[in-house]
C-alpha cells in the first residue's frame, strides 16, 4: 500500500493543474459525465444490476438530505467508521461474556455516555432557551 501511495503521488502531482481546470467545466456538462462514470464504476466493481439500484437509492437519499439541509459530515463519518466500530463493539461484547455491564462499569464509560447524551440534548435545550427568551422580549 505504501508503494501504491508513492506511485499515485508521482502520477497525480504533475496532473494537479489539469485537475483544477475540471472545476471550470460547467455543471450541466460535468454532472452527466460524473453520473455516467459512477454507473460504469459501480457495474465494473460488482457486475450486477442490483448495484445500480443501490446507487440510485443512495443517490436519491443523498439528494433529499441535501435539499433538507441535513449535514453530510455525520453520514460520511458513519459510513467510514461504522463498520470498524461495530466489529469492535461485537468483540468487546463477546469478551464480556454477552453482558452489557462493560458499558457502564468504568468512570470513563460513564463520562462518555453523559457527554453523548448532553451533546444530543444540547440543541433542544438551546432551542427551548431561545423560545423562552423570545417570549420575554
Amino acid at each position: 500500500m505504501f508503494v501504491g501511495n508513492i506511485i499515485l503521488a508521482i502520477i497525480n502531482i504533475p496532473m494537479a493543474g489539469l485537475l483544477v481546470r475540471v472545476l471550470s467545466v460547467p455543471p450541466r456538462i460535468l454532472y452527466p459525465i460524473v453520473l455516467a462514470l459512477t454507473f460504469i464504476g459501480t457495474y465494473a466493481i460488482a457486475s450486477s444490476t442490483a448495484s445500480f439500484y443501490l446507487l440510485l437509492i443512495f443517490g436519491v437519499a443523498g439528494y433529499l438530505l441535501m435539499k433538507a439541509k441535513f449535514p453530510t459530515s455525520p453520514l460520511v463519518l458513519a459510513v467510514i467508521v461504522g463498520n470498524s466500530m461495530e466489529q469492535s463493539f461485537r468483540r468487546a461484547y463477546t469478551l464480556a461474556n454477552a453482558n452489557f455491564d462493560f458499558l457502564y462499569s468504568s468512570p470513563l464509560c460513564i463520562m462518555l455516555i453523559i457527554l453523548t447524551i448532553g451533546a444530543i440534548m444540547l440543541p433542544f435545550i438551546q432551542d427551548a432557551l431561545r423560545k423562552k427568551k423570545a417570549q420575554k422580549a
